[in-house]
């Protein structure tokens, strides 16, 4: 597994040197960063390990779904709150499971290590990006998840409980994908959802209310 992820390094080192070559750094400048660059590293250390606790939360039960995270949506994590802790905790034991996994699971811990080698970007450890947490940064690490899931299913001897699980699975999925369609109906219903489930979300309030307006100009234009 782990000379697998050796595959993940040319990619790796072409992207840094792309980002060099059009930002002049490995980073994006500072005026470009979440809160222009202000947060201190434990801190965005600590509300890394937030979002995590969030999108394990997306990945297996992604029901409210706001697809924009953007200025306040997440509170800058400090040492005394707890789901900062626990999602640092998360990752550090996934980790080791990883390697110990290595020897006797190889496809489980390779998409372990997949998973947040791919989240490792977008995950303000690194360097400091404009946002704290998307779910379009989940896209490419839900292949490891994927991989732990097939493994999981594999691994299960008797062949009518495998075939009720992966149909129960995927029924569930179109269920769960079809109705995220009635959000993104109109940008009405789209920041409606927003505000629901991010409420300090800023892009969210200003465009609910410009929803709003325009369906009440509307409304009265029909009457």
């Amino acid at each position: 597994a782990w000379r697998r992820m050796a595959v993940l390094a040319p990619a790796a080192i072409i992207y840094l040197a792309a980002s060099f070559a059009v930002l002049g750094s490995l980073g994006i400048p500072r005026a470009g960063q979440y809160f222009g660059g202000d947060l201190f590293y434990w801190e965005r250390v600590l509300t890394f390990g937030r979002v995590l606790i969030k999108y394990f939360r997306l990945l297996f039960a992604p029901f409210d779904v706001a697809g924009d995270y953007d200025f306040h949506s997440i509170q800058i994590a400090t040492v005394t709150d707890w789901d900062a802790w626990l999602g640092l905790l998360s990752f550090a034991l996934l980790l080791i499971l990883a390697f110990l996994a290595r020897q006797k699971w190889p496809l489980f811990s390779f998409g372990i290590l997949f998973f947040f080698v791919a989240l490792l970007p977008g995950s303000n450890l690194l360097t400091p990006i404009a946002i704290l947490m998307a779910e379009r940064l989940l896209y490419l690490p839900m292949l490891g998840v994927a991989i732990l899931l097939a493994q999981l299913w594999v691994s299960m001897r008797d062949q009518r409980i495998r075939s009720v699980t992966g149909a129960g699975v995927v029924l569930t999925a179109v269920i769960v994908c079809n109705s995220h369609n009635f959000l993104w109906q109109d940008q009405f219903t789209f920041y409606k959802n927003m505000v629901r489930v991010v409420p300090n979300n800023l892009k969210g309030r200003v465009g609910y209310g410009a929803a709003l307006l325009l369906r009440n100009r509307f409304d009265e234009a029909e009457q």
